[in-house]
């Protein structure tokens, strides 16, 4: 969901906290697909002030790159 007066984005569990070190449950996850979508999320709402994800403390647009790179990281290892 994104409030675009407050520049806020509400993530779900497709983004990670910064403190998270791995992507987390990813069982029912599509990797490829997880990386293009964090892509355009990140094409689209960069900009954005507050990134809010369903667990962990909310933060910036560094959360959106965090992610990313978390998620190329497991990939790249397996």
């Amino acid at each position: 969901m994104w409030i675009p007066e407050e520049k806020i984005l509400f993530v779900g569990c497709m983004v990670r906290a910064l403190s998270s070190t791995t992507p987390g449950n990813i069982s029912d996850a599509d990797m490829d697909s997880w990386l293009s979508t964090i892509g355009k999320i990140i094409g689209r709402f960069g900009h954005a002030l507050i990134v809010v994800p369903v667990h962990g403390v909310y933060g910036g647009p560094e959360l959106l790159t965090h992610t990313l790179n978390l998620v190329k990281q497991f990939t790249e290892d397996q």
